[in-house]
């Protein structure tokens, strides 16, 4: 689980983690996936929700080629909007996408708990 680690770019070699089932990528800062990715034939989840950074076109053009996933998520980000998923389902349509486009998500605020956890250590007291 890589979720929330402000990751700007995987390895390449993470292609050869063969046994890989489940790849939680949500929220971090990556631009582009690698292409190795396409050699995780036992990956069946893929999550890449709130990836803001993420590159449309090289990234749908590399999922596409991942034909064997069972779930997909790609919601939250600028660019999966309907006319996106319909190209996916298109060329997976074995795979469950969940694409909520980031325009439709309602912004939650954080609990008034949290404010007391993310000032600075001094501040504190």
């Amino acid at each position: 689980d890589l979720q929330g680690n402000l990751l700007r770019e995987l390895p390449p070699c993470i292609g050869s983690l063969a046994s890989l089932r489940f790849l939680n990528l949500k929220a971090n800062e990556l631009k582009e996936l690698p292409s190795s990715l396409t050699e995780l034939r036992s990956l069946d989840t893929l999550i890449l929700a709130y990836n803001l950074t993420l590159s449309p076109t090289p990234t749908l053009e590399l999922i596409k080629q991942m034909r064997w996933l069972k779930y997909l998520d790609i919601g939250l980000m600028p660019w999966s909007k309907d006319s996106t998923v319909k190209l996916l389902r298109a060329n997976l349509p074995n795979t469950e996408i969940i694409a909520t486009p980031l325009d439709e998500y309602e912004m939650v605020p954080p609990p008034s708990w949290l404010r007391y956890y993310t000032k600075p250590f001094r501040q504190r007291w």
